[in-house]
């Protein structure tokens, strides 16, 4: 993946298209590394997160980060209630999902400070 070089990240669009950035550094990096049996989740992940019609709508890239971890969690809940112990690593994937899209605003700006960017605050 390209690194992005920001400038800076004022408005609440501009921290959505970084948080897609960081989610997508950390699916095509970490993620990758992690997970390699779910290399097609993950794919389609990034597909959806370099998607620059998506990235053209703060709203729908919000619905996309709102449906994953509602399908996620769903999904799990459904197993562990059901006893279901077949693919734990792939539980665990999902875990990690939901987990870091819902820390991804600080993750985010955690990222962005390594960068020198702090949030909110214009160099104009």
């Amino acid at each position: 993946m390209e690194e992005k070089n920001y400038r800076q990240v004022v408005t609440e669009y501009d921290m959505f298209l970084a948080m897609y950035d960081y989610l997508a550094e950390q699916f095509d990096g970490r993620f990758r590394m992690e997970f390699p049996e779910n290399e097609q989740l993950i794919d389609g992940f990034l597909e959806n997160l370099n998607d620059a019609f998506l990235r053209s709508s703060q709203p729908a890239m919000k619905l996309v980060l709102l449906n994953t971890i509602s399908l996620f969690g769903t999904q799990l809940t459904h197993h562990l209630l059901d006893g279901c112990h077949v693919d734990e690593s792939h539980h665990e994937f999902m875990r990690e999902v939901i987990n870091t899209i819902w820390d991804s605003r600080e993750l985010t700006t955690k990222w962005l400070h390594h960068k020198g960017i702090v949030p909110g605050r214009s160099v104009n």
